[in-house]
Order: structure tokens, then sequence, then C-alpha cells
């Protein structure tokens, strides 16, 4: 009768885990396409939030820009042939002819 016993013990433990293993298959399989679409939910936040800093220095440094022209030389801005001179030499450019056309 041991012997049965024994034998009826081991299958029990035998099917209960067959069993436990069909019911977790059932809920590893939905818990890891949560985990897979988690992880790419966090890349998209991630990506998403650089972009955000990136765009938000983008005013400050076009305010920044623009506080360093000072507002005087804007208004006093004028062309001058001395200002035009120095600007063809800094370019190195020729000056223009003496028909007064710029060479081809």
């Amino acid at each position: 009768m041991a012997s049965i016993a024994k034998v009826l013990k081991d299958e029990l433990s035998r099917i209960t885990r067959r069993e436990t293993k069909m019911a977790l298959t059932t809920v590893s399989k939905p818990a890891a396409s949560l985990r897979r679409t988690t992880a790419d939910l966090k890349r998209r936040v991630g990506q998403l939030e650089k972009e955000r800093r990136s765009l938000r220095k983008t005013p400050h440094s076009l305010a920044k820009a623009q506080l360093r022209v000072a507002p005087e030389t804007t208004d006093k801005a004028c062309i001058t042939a001395r200002g035009m001179r120095s600007l063809w030499r800094r370019l190195g450019l020729r000056y223009a002819s003496k028909e007064g056309r710029f060479p081809h």
C-alpha cells in the first residue's frame, strides 16, 4: 500500500506542475508583450523629452542673440565707402572697375 500512496502522490505532483505551467503560460505571454510595450513607451518619452529640451533652448538662444545687438547700433547703421572697402578686403574681392560696374 505504501507504494500505491507514493505513486499517487508523485502523479498528483506531476499533474499539479503541468497545470501550474499551463496557467502561467497564459499569463506570461501578455505580460511579456506589456513589458515590450512599456519599454517602447519609455523610449518614446525619452526622445520626446530630449526634443522638448532642444526646442526649449532655441527661444533662449534667439533671445540672447537679440540682446547681443545693441539697439543704438541698429538705428545708426549706414553704408559708407570705407566700410565697403574693408568688407571687400576681408572677403578677398577686387574693387569695382573705373566704369563703376562690378567685374565679371
